[in-house]
């Protein structure tokens, strides 16, 4: 791949994973009651709901940070895969063993139905695995 375009690209791809975890925080902590009540619901996340609450939003806004920099982008490409593999994973498991499932998405993510939300979270999942494959490994520099 030629250097401008893949650098376009990888810059479109940050910019796209800044957007949505700036988004999802800020929607988590604008209602940060709400979002802690929904994750005590969770069958999984209940014993540490309140640590959660904070560390999801902060994660995202640290992860976005990462980005801004290019000795820690090729590690947010990674955080972000992450995170979102995370998601994905808790989704199937609540929707497979629990009989109650609660929504702590925030804004139109709300509006998705789990399926959707699956496919979502998945789309970022992939660009978060290509941004780790396309930075060129010249201008990432362990921290």
């Amino acid at each position: 791949m030629k250097e401008l375009p893949r650098k376009t690209l990888i810059e479109l791809m940050s910019a796209t994973l800044v957007l949505l975890f700036v988004y999802a925080s800020i929607n988590k902590l604008i209602d940060l009651q709400k979002f802690q009540i929904e994750l005590s619901k969770s069958p999984i996340l209940n014993p540490f709901s309140e640590i959660v609450s904070i560390a999801i939003p902060g994660l995202e806004i640290g992860i976005s940070f990462l980005f801004f920099l290019e000795k820690t982008k090729h590690l947010a490409f990674y955080l972000s895969f992450g995170l979102m593999t995370a998601f994905i994973a808790y989704i199937i498991i609540i929707l497979n063993f629990s009989d109650y499932i609660p929504c702590s998405c925030g804004g139109v993510i709300s509006l998705l139905t789990w399926r959707q939300h699956i496919f979502f979270n998945l789309f970022f999942s992939v660009i978060s695995a290509l941004g780790v494959l396309l930075y060129p490994v010249r201008y990432y520099r362990p921290i």
